[in-house]
């Protein structure tokens, strides 16, 4: 998610200092400043997402989650990234064989397939899948929607931070920029996981509650992950001659990024207490 939008940005921020002459370090320079600058963006990230996390795990009472609980769902959330890149090559032949061609389609379609197909649907598919392992593993060992919430992000840390690793570039615009962004996947797993804990928990809710429960779960990420990645990494009519659609797409998918993340991490620090009381 992360690594398309920033490319997107990088390159109409580097365009302009191009042509205003910024750009003139040399090649050697260049090299080390782009090792640098990743090591600096992997460490901030690992640390902002750490401090996040620790700060989590204290809010709960009476005592905190044990400590396989909160750091094996990370490697999971890890390991769901590469799941995502099957997920994606798999939707992309079938897409391929359907005989899909952007250029039929509005700009706006344009902009939604590969937004849902390349990034949204599978990302969010394979960190539920490995928030539902999790749950499984530890089942019996959960104690309330809280510790639910917890494994949740502890998911969405994985992946985020894996994704990073892999795909740090470098480059200082990149590095400001996925700092605005860094708690999206985190968020993300936070929203799947209080859906899931609350369907779970609740042994007195009928099929159909606790089958909307698990859908909701799944369509809000995704629907907010496609906005975003529909206004930036993969904003068509931003590259046309619709310039005042494509603004307005990337206002409305980076307003629903940041608002969720605040929104998202807001609510749980302040109903911390209301999410330990409520148990299976």
């Amino acid at each position: 998610m992360h690594t398309l939008t920033l490319n997107f940005c990088y390159f109409i921020i580097m365009n302009i200092y191009k042509k205003g002459g910024v750009w003139s370090a040399s090649g050697s320079y260049r090299k080390k400043m782009k090792i640098l600058v990743t090591a600096i963006d992997i460490i901030l990230t690992i640390a902002v997402l750490s401090i996040l996390y620790i700060r989590m795990i204290k809010r709960e009472k009476p005592e905190p989650i044990k400590a396989r609980q909160a750091l094996l769902p990370v490697a999971f959330g890890g390991v769901s990234l590469a799941v995502s890149f099957g997920i994606v090559m798999l939707v992309s032949r079938i897409i391929t064989a359907s005989g899909y061609k952007p250029e039929d389609h509005s700009l706006l379609l344009q902009s939604f397939m590969p937004a849902f197909f390349s990034a949204a649907f599978p990302e969010e598919i394979a960190k539920m899948a490995a928030l539902i392992i999790s749950l499984i593993i530890f089942r019996g060992k959960i104690k309330n929607l809280y510790e639910y919430i917890l494994i949740g992000a502890a998911v969405g840390i994985g992946f985020t931070v894996v994704e990073d690793v892999l795909y740090a570039d470098g480059k200082v615009a990149t590095m400001l920029i996925r700092l605005i962004m860094i708690a999206g996947h985190l968020v993300f797993n936070m929203i799947m996981a209080e859906f899931i804990g609350r369907a779970r928990l609740n042994k007195n809710n009928s099929a159909i509650i606790s089958g909307s429960y698990y859908i909701l779960a799944f369509i809000i990420p995704v629907g907010i992950h496609t906005l975003y990645d529909m206004g930036t990494a993969f904003n068509k009519p931003a590259f046309s001659d619709d310039i005042l659609t494509g603004v307005i797409l990337a206002a409305a998918g980076i307003f629903a990024m940041v608002f969720a993340q605040i929104f998202v991490l807001t609510k749980f620090k302040k109903n911390a207490l209301k999410y330990c009381e409520i148990e299976g």
